[in-house]
C-alpha cells in the first residue's frame, strides 16, 4: 500500500473510530424512551436503524486500510447477528436498556482479556483477529477489537512516511512517522536523549499521536489526543515486569491489572504534556526492574516463608519475584482443597543424627537406653514434626499423608 493511501486510511479509521463511539453515546436510552409501550417501539426501532448506519462506518473505515478479505466477512457476519438479535415479541419496561447494552455496549470482560493476549507487543495476526470478530456480542466490542489491531499493528504503523529520526544515548532511533504537525513535532524534539528505551515510534495524526515504545513494558502502546483545553493519554503496559512500579503510573486501571498487562488514562494541560508523558514513560518498568527471579521447573509454585505463609506464587513456570520467603513449594488443589510440599531437591531431615543412633543402641544397661535419654530424643522428634507442620500448612489446612500419595 502506497504511504499515502496508507496514512489517509488511518485517518479515515480513527475519524470513523471516533465517530462510532459518540453515536453510541447519543443512542443510549434514557427514561422517556421507555415510559411506555410505544415509545419503548420507537426506541427499538431506532436501534435497528442504526445497524445500516454502523455497518457502514466500519466497512468505509476497513477499507481505507485495505483489511484481508476474512476481517471483511467476520464483520459482515457480526452484523447478521446483531440483526438477528432484533426478533422481539414483548415490550415490556426495561427493554430498551436492555437492548441497548446487549447489541451495543456490553464489554465481556473475558473478550477484553482474550483481545490483550492476541494483540500483545505490536503483532499481526489475522487469524486471530477473525476469531475474536466472530465471538463479538456488541458494538463497543467489535470496535474494541479493531481498535487494538490497529494500535498493535507494527507492520501498518511502520509502513507510514517518515518525518524526522534521532537517536538517543543508547543508541536507539526515535522516529516520527505520519503527517507533519506541530503538536507531534513538540513531543518528538522533547523527547530526552536520555531517557532509556528501545526502538520507538511516534506515529502523527491530524488529530491524535500513536506512540510505540519497545523495552518498557515490553511494548508500551500510547495514544494521545488533544483538544482545545487538555490532552487526554490512553495507554497499554502489555508486560507488567515488576506489579508494584504498574500500580503506581497515573491512572492505572488497578482493578484491571492482569497477566496479559495493565491499561490506564491520564489527562493534562498542552503546555504539561511533555513533562507528565515523558515522567510516565520513565516510571514503566522495563525486564531489568523485575524483582530477583529464579527458574523453576514445577508447573505451579507458591513461595512461604519460615511460618509457613505463602508470600508470591509461580504459575504456569512463568518467572515470578520473591519477596521474602524462605521455603519454595509446590501445590495442588483438589476439590477446593490446596496442598503443599517441597519444590526444592529432596532431602530428608534427620531426626537425630546416625551418630546418635550408634551412641544409643551400643551403650547398655542403665548406662545406655534411660529414660531421659529417650525423652531427648522424643522432644528432637516433637520439634522437627512441628517444624514440618508450620511449613506444610496454609490457611489452617495441613498436607494428609493421603494428600501426598495422591500427588505422588
Amino acid at each position: 500500500m502506497e504511504n499515502q493511501k496508507l496514512l489517509d486510511g488511518l485517518e479515515n479509521f480513527f475519524q470513523k473510530d471516533m465517530s462510532i463511539k459518540q453515536d453510541l453515546l447519543n443512542l443510549a436510552p434514557n427514561e422517556m424512551d421507555d415510559l411506555t409501550e410505544e415509545q419503548r417501539i420507537e426506541y427499538i426501532d431506532k436501534l435497528y436503524a442504526s445497524i445500516r448506519d454502523f455497518k457502514a462506518d466500519f466497512v468505509s473505515s476497513l477499507t481505507g486500510l485495505e483489511f484481508p478479505a476474512e476481517v471483511m466477512e467476520a464483520v459482515t457476519r457480526y452484523f447478521d447477528r446483531l440483526t438477528e438479535k432484533f426478533a422481539i415479541g414483548k415490550y415490556d419496561s426495561g427493554i430498551t436498556r436492555e437492548t441497548f447494552q446487549k447489541g451495543f455496549s456490553n464489554m465481556d470482560s473475558k473478550l477484553v482479556e482474550d483481545v490483550k493476549n492476541t494483540f500483545v507487543g505490536y503483532t499481526d495476526r489475522r487469524e486471530g483477529i477473525v476469531q475474536l470478530i466472530d465471538r463479538a456480542n456488541t458494538i463497543n466490542e467489535l470496535l474494541h477489537i479493531l481498535h487494538q489491531y490497529v494500535m498493535n499493528n507494527e507492520e501498518l504503523l511502520q509502513s507510514l512516511p517518515e518525518v524526522a529520526t534521532k537517536e538517543n544515548d543508547v543508541k536507539y532511533p526515535i522516529t516520527l512517522r505520519g503527517t507533519k504537525t506541530e503538536f507531534s513535532e513538540g513531543i518528538f524534539q522533547d523527547f530526552p536523549d536520555d531517557l532509556d528505551v528501545g526502538w520507538t515510534d511516534i506515529v502523527s495524526l491530524k488529530e491524535k499521536v500513536i506512540m510505540m515504545v519497545r523495552d518498557r513494558g515490553h511494548a508500551l502502546t500510547i495514544d494521545i489526543t488533544p483538544s482545545q483545553d487538555k490532552v487526554t493519554v490512553r495507554y497499554f503496559v502489555p508486560k507488567l515486569c515488576n506489579r508494584e512500579m504498574v500500580e503506581a503510573l497515573p491512572g492505572v486501571d488497578r482493578a484491571h491489572i492482569t497477566d496479559s498487562g495493565a491499561t490506564g488514562v491520564f489527562e493534562c494541560s498542552r503546555e504539561e504534556l511533555s513533562s507528565h508523558l515523558f515522567d510516565f514513560i520513565e516510571r514503566v518498568p522495563m525486564d531489568s526492574d523485575m524483582p530477583e527471579f529464579k527458574h523453576y521447573k514445577a508447573e505451579n509454585s507458591v513461595v512461604i516463608n519460615e511460618k509457613g505463609y505463602v508470600t508470591s506464587v509461580i504459575s504456569h513456570g512463568e518467572e515470578v519475584a520473591t519477596f521474602g520467603g524462605d521455603q519454595v513449594v509446590n501445590f495442588t488443589t483438589k476439590d477446593g482443597k490446596l496442598s503443599v510440599y517441597s519444590a526444592t531437591e529432596e532431602k530428608k531431615e534427620e531426626v537425630f543424627s546416625s551418630e546418635d543412633a550408634k551412641d544409643v543402641a551400643l551403650q547398655k544397661g542403665t548406662e545406655g537406653r534411660t529414660i531421659s535419654r529417650i525423652k531427648l530424643l522424643q522432644q528432637k522428634i516433637k520439634d522437627v514434626l512441628t517444624n514440618l507442620k508450620n511449613k506444610l500448612t496454609r490457611n489452617g489446612e495441613e498436607v494428609t499423608k493421603d494428600d501426598k500419595s495422591e500427588r505422588d
